[in-house]
């Protein structure tokens, strides 16, 4: 477990894709968050995503799904 700059614990939850692709992907990090859920009473979770390449119109999608 990881911790903030303030010492409160972190948890830190990720998915790695070569490709991105935000219609097929996109549900699969919702279902990390989740699956995060019941931890997150002990721990604030934090959610990385790691991709070599993301298609076209992915990185917007991202951003307005926060």
């Amino acid at each position: 477990m990881a911790t903030w700059p303030d010492g409160q614990p972190v948890r830190v939850v990720g998915e790695v894709k070569t490709r991105l692709s935000a219609a097929e992907h996109f549900k699969g990090v919702e279902r990390l968050l989740s699956a995060t859920r019941p931890h997150r009473g002990t721990a604030d979770a934090f959610v990385v995503l790691l991709c070599h390449l993301a298609l076209p119109g992915t990185e917007e999608q991202a951003r307005t799904r926060g």
